[in-house]
């Protein structure tokens, strides 16, 4: 009767191990990368919306026009 057990716990493993760790695969959460999260495209956002900030005066590098 023993060996009964054995082999029904044999046929569990086979094929309930690869089984659960299939699930485990598909169902476990990926890790989003810190440049994808939400906050990161917001900031990318609002970097992107802000005009660019120059270390030069205004005006400075422009030509007037002749009057």
């Amino acid at each position: 009767m023993i060996g009964g057990a054995w082999l029904t716990l044999g046929w569990v493993l086979v094929f309930g191990l690869p089984l659960a760790v299939l699930v485990t695969v598909i169902l476990w959460p990926e890790r989003i990368p810190k440049d994808r999260s939400v906050e990161a495209i917001r900031r990318r956002i609002r970097d992107e919306a802000e005009p660019a900030r120059s270390t030069e005066p205004r005006g400075a590098g422009r030509t007037q026009r002749p009057e």
